[in-house]
């Protein structure tokens, strides 16, 4: 197992260390996963344009460390891709600029998700290309045919039939196929340090998610998980991004963190019988302090090969 040396968002070596730009998000989504992040408005939660720019800063952020890590942890050609929880389809795209000469496939659940992948890819500089989104449930039944590189980000953790799920991606890829798992680190459950109200609220959240069946733990649990089904050449990568008020990196983790916490007030609410509004409240005692909140975002990626079998000569 190799553990690679975490990316800080204030690391000197991360090419993303800037000062926050001072821009206005614009009328419509951005279609570019890639793009500078329009940041603004990061910590304002609730209404669906901002929630599809933190979408687009946090593909920006997954973005780097798919580019950056990719040739240390892809080592044999890709000529066919699957997405899975593609969610809007920026990070398929994504793949696809990486992996130009291969078939990429999106997938999700979700048809309102897939329905605006497909909107996000008509609208991008990547129409033309090799690239398809497809409604689908890892715990049931993958894309046809075989896969090179099977990627899922921040997705398998809601899955509940996970062996049965890791079982199907490993049959789904070729001999000498990847699978790159990513999923946050369970200390994403309190990310942030010395807030008590924020420490109250994460607590009942918590209790909350445990009960819908979220697995907080399984990135800690992904290496097994996936050498009991046959990978091999295992890799353990941990991605960390400190909270920051003065850098891109800083700023899109302390709103990713706060707007994942406040997306999940409602169904928090009915688990714990805790009032909307207390929640909204207490969310709102942090908010108002975001750019002063220390703490960290982080994810932790697995990446599994699945064994090229011996020949009869080399036996």
């Amino acid at each position: 197992m190799d553990i690679d040396r975490p990316l800080s968002g204030d690391h000197p070596d991360s090419p993303l260390v800037v000062q926050a730009p001072t821009v206005v998000i614009p009328e419509a989504p951005a279609a570019d996963p890639e793009a500078q992040p329009a940041i603004d408005n990061i910590y304002n939660f609730g209404f669906t344009q901002a929630d599809r720019e933190r979408l687009a800063a946090q593909a920006f952020l997954f973005s780097t460390f798919l580019r950056e890590k990719s040739r240390s942890f892809i080592r044999t050609p890709v000529n066919r891709i699957l997405d899975i929880g593609c969610g809007p389809g920026l990070l398929t795209i994504v793949l696809a600029r990486m992996y130009p000469k291969a078939q990429v496939i999106g997938m999700d659940k979700d048809p309102s998700a897939v329905a605006s992948a497909k909107s996000t890819l008509a609208t991008s500089s990547d129409k033309a290309r090799n690239i398809e989104f497809v409604v689908g449930d890892v715990q049931e039944k993958l894309p046809d045919g075989s896969f090179d590189l099977i990627y899922a980000s921040v997705a398998l953790m809601y899955v509940q039939q996970i062996d049965k799920a890791l079982k199907m991606i490993y049959e789904a890829l070729n001999p000498g196929g990847y699978a790159w798992l990513k999923d946050v680190h369970p200390n994403i459950a309190h990310p942030i340090e010395g807030d008590a109200t924020f420490d109250r609220f994460a607590t009942i959240t918590e209790r909350a998610t445990q009960k819908m069946g979220v697995r907080l733990s399984l990135s800690l649990e992904m290496e097994q998980r996936m050498k009991d089904v046959g990978f091999g050449e295992m890799k353990v990568a941990h991605e960390i991004y400190h909270f920051s008020d003065k850098t891109v990196q800083g700023r899109i983790a302390t709103g990713m963190v706060l707007g994942a916490s406040y997306n999940l007030i409602r169904a928090v609410s009915r688990y714990e019988n805790v009032p909307e509004a207390e929640l909204y409240a207490m969310h709102k005692e942090v908010t108002d302090r975001a750019d002063k909140l220390k703490g960290v975002y982080h994810l932790v990626n697995t990446i599994g090969q699945r064994p090229v079998p011996l020949s009869v000569d080399q036996n």
